[in-house]
């Protein structure tokens, strides 16, 4: 039952490597306390200058509470969770907010009852990732765009740098940050050089000191500058402290106190507070821990389950919610320290939490001995390491280009959007504004055109060698059978663009349409709805429209004889086929319009175009006689006789494999062939070319003697007439007049085959 419900103590076991993991702890409580004391800061700032100890206190009972939690029962062994600068950002917003609400007006001390009313939110958030993880939602963290997450980073850190002004200036706190230019005079210079130089020693304490936290050197050196201040008599212009601990300030079970206030007159208000700011909580504590989880893993090479770590986070915030704890989640900063300390298992992250609760319990009494303006400097420093400086290169690049590419402005939209929203609203604001601009996002480059090419079906006479009269029709008619191969999904946002070019097709005289839809991923109601409209549009021009690689829906079958790609195909074609036959389109367009490959669709249409052709006394070209045996008599039939044979393949045979020795020459009398070339470096084959009756392959072989190069794959009941390179010998021996006609058409052939290539290379470009 351990091993199921708390698998990190077991993989790898816990205390197997014990000096290690404690001596990494060590690491992580130095680097921790300091970081969490920080965003207590921020949490008490709010609150009022009486209850910067309760802030303090929250964030460390959180960082331990939360740390135990998710270590014991989370999914990655390594991670050191605890608060965060976005979710204390957050809650802190949350408080100022209720303390401004009418519900606290009439309270004398309002601001346990606002952190109790915040508890309830971050209680609230818990609950949400709960759900999160259950209906495993924290796989859409990976859908979030860059530029959203960068000005969402931005954001926090202007508040927080914006929210350091008056404990950094030791200016009394005003209505905004712009009020500080009407308050340049009441400036503290001492104070104000105290947050910068404990900034500076916090930011240079990495190259100075290899071994020490950053944050701890910083601390404990503005704590010394501070008091060394204050024995000089320069105290006061140094700042105050942290205010002492009230003792009605001990964390408590917020249940009880709270209740009334939530179902009483003014519910709907503190609820419309309380829900937004949840869920921002939420979310903004998910995405930390999962983007965390995939960096431990990519450090630890191991894999972590990232729903067990996010039911874990869940259930360790709604704890902390009732006990008035801040909220926590995944962060790389203090899971580095206890990885760089030599942190092995879970056991590290297990003192981290224990060791940081005897430090809570210790140092309590000395949180009124912080000085301000030294966590002000600590706080500096967080913001900074928000801060991401790429939207400044990209908008360097863009002046530089001369406005660039359009995605590259949008993506620099999307972050001034979010930071602005962050800024001049709050951070659920701009987690809800991050949410549209990340599916605007979506939905903008999901619409862009799904057409993949189009090109007239004269182009496809090319790949019909042999058949002479389907050559001639489509040299002639072909234009006006036009083939669009479509890429994507084809849904609401992008159909639009697909009948906009069949109505432009359809003005150039083109009345036949095929649809490639080997490449679509789905189709939903609106581009099944469009479908039926193409072909009524085609109809009202006497026209047909032909979709390709849509076979009506089968099991994948086995043993044919082309590879996983092909299953993948038809696997394809399957959900295709369902998603087209629920709304009821497949039912209006006809069973006769579904063909398993463009050439069966194009040859559908030609068959349609061609009674259409006639039913106008349109004529039709008559066809030729065999190119191979042009100008070729019955008597020279006659001597030919003798020097070929006669073989019947199966369907599913191949006639002869690519590699093979060129032996022989084969002219198919009865049935059809395929084409097909193995890729290289690869199980996949492609079929490139239909061999009808009347073709002539593998005709290099009197030509060139290197190997073949395809496969001729039998795809129905085929009877071929073989002449055998040493009966070609023989034949240019004894009838060298017949053998001299039959290179000739070979030659002609070849220059045909050319002459296709280069049309439908034209059109392809087209």
């Amino acid at each position: 039952m351990l091993r199921r419900f708390m698998p990190n103590l077991f993989h790898p076991p816990i205390f197997s490597q014990w000096r290690d993991d404690f001596t990494a702890a060590i690491a992580g409580v130095l680097v921790s306390v300091p970081q969490s004391m920080a965003y207590g800061i921020i949490l008490g700032g709010v609150m009022g200058n009486a209850w910067g100890g309760v802030g303090v206190l929250s964030a460390l009972y959180g960082s331990v509470l939360v740390g135990l939690l998710t270590a014991l029962f989370g999914g990655c062994p390594m991670m050191v969770t605890g608060p965060r600068a976005s979710t204390s950002l957050v809650l802190a917003t949350l408080v100022g907010q209720l303390l401004r609400s009418r519900a606290l007006t009439g309270l004398v001390d309002p601001a346990p009852t606002a952190l109790a009313l915040a508890s309830v939110a971050v209680c609230l958030a818990g609950m949400m990732q709960i759900v999160f993880a259950v209906l495993r939602l924290g796989r859409l963290s990976r859908f979030i765009p860059y530029p959203v997450i960068t000005g969402f980073l931005n954001g926090s850190a202007l508040l927080i740098l914006a929210s350091l002004v008056w404990s950094a200036t030791g200016v009394p706190k005003q209505s905004s940050v712009a009020a500080l230019l009407w308050h340049l005079d009441e400036i503290r210079p001492a104070t104000l050089a105290l947050s910068l130089t404990t900034a500076a020693v916090i930011l240079a304490a990495p190259r100075l000191f290899k071994r020490a936290p950053a944050p701890l050197v910083g601390l404990v050196s503005g704590c010394l500058g501070y008091y060394g201040l204050a024995a000089l008599g320069f105290g006061p212009a140094a700042g105050s402290t942290v205010p002492p601990l009230p003792d009605h300030g001990a964390v408590r079970l917020v249940i009880g106190q709270v209740g009334g206030l939530l179902a009483g007159s003014d519910a709907a208000e503190l609820w419309t507070l309380l829900l937004p700011a949840a869920l921002s909580i939420a979310a903004l504590a998910t995405l930390d821990t999962l983007l965390s989880a995939s960096a431990i893993d990519a450090l630890t090479l191991r894999r972590s389950n990232g729903t067990r770590e996010l039911l874990a986070l869940g259930l360790a915030n709604a704890v902390a919610g009732l006990f008035t704890m801040m909220p926590g989640s995944g962060g790389m900063a203090r899971t580095m320290a206890v990885l760089k300390g030599g942190g092995r298992t879970a056991a590290a992250v297990l003192l981290t939490a224990l060791l940081t609760l005897a430090v809570t319990i210790v140092l309590a009494p000395l949180i009124s001995y912080l000085p301000q303006a030294v966590m002000a400097g600590l706080l500096l420093t967080v913001g900074l390491g928000l801060v991401d400086a790429w939207p400044l290169d990209l908008a360097r690049r863009l002046i530089r280009t001369r406005g660039g590419q359009a995605a590259a402005r949008f993506d620099l939209f999307e972050v001034l959007v979010v930071v602005a929203a962050a800024v001049l609203i709050n951070l659920p604001a701009a987690v809800a504004v991050g949410a549209l601009v990340s599916l605007l996002s979506f939905a903008s480059r999901m619409a862009r055109t799904p057409i993949r090419r189009c090109y007239r079906a004269s182009g496809l006479a090319a790949r019909l060698s042999g058949d002479t009269e389907r050559q001639v029709f489509l040299r002639h008619h072909g234009h006006r059978i036009a083939v669009i191969e479509i890429e994507g999904a084809l849904f609401f946002g992008t159909v639009s663009e697909v009948e906009a070019r069949v109505d432009e097709l359809i003005a150039e005289g083109v009345s036949h349409l095929v649809l490639d839809l080997k490449r679509v991923s789905s189709i939903d109601t609106t581009g099944a709805r469009a479908l039926e409209r193409l072909n009524a549009k085609l109809a009202r021009v006497d026209g047909f429209l032909a979709l390709g690689y849509l076979e009506q829906e089968r099991r994948s079958r086995r043993g044919d004889g082309f590879g996983d790609d092909d299953r993948r195909r038809q696997s394809n074609s399957r959900r295709l086929w369902l998603e087209l036959d629920l709304p009821g389109t497949l039912a209006k367009l006809g069973s006769d319009r579904l063909l398993p490959d463009i050439d069966q669709a194009v040859a559908v249409c030609e068959r349609h175009l061609a009674q259409t052709l006639a039913t106008q006394a349109d004529e039709v070209p008559a066809a030729g006689t065999m190119p191979i045996l042009h100008g070729i008599g019955r008597d020279g039939l006659r001597q030919l006789r003798p020097y070929v044979t006669r073989h019947v393949f199966r369907t599913g045979e191949t006639i002869f494999h690519q590699g093979a020795a060129p032996d022989s020459v084969y002219l198919i009398a009865l049935g059809r062939a395929d084409v097909v070339i193995d890729l290289p470096r690869t199980d996949r084959k492609l079929r490139v070319q239909t061999l009808v009756p009347g073709t002539v392959f593998g005709e290099m072989a009197v030509i060139d003697p290197k190997p073949r190069s395809a496969n001729i794959v039998a795809t129905a009941p085929t009877r071929c007439w073989r002449l055998a390179a040493e009966d070609w010998h023989r034949l240019q021996v004894e009838q060298p007049d017949l053998a001299f006609r039959l290179i000739g058409n070979v030659a002609m052939i070849f220059a045909e085959r050319l002459r296709a290539a280069n049309t439908l290379l034209v059109e392809l470009e087209a």
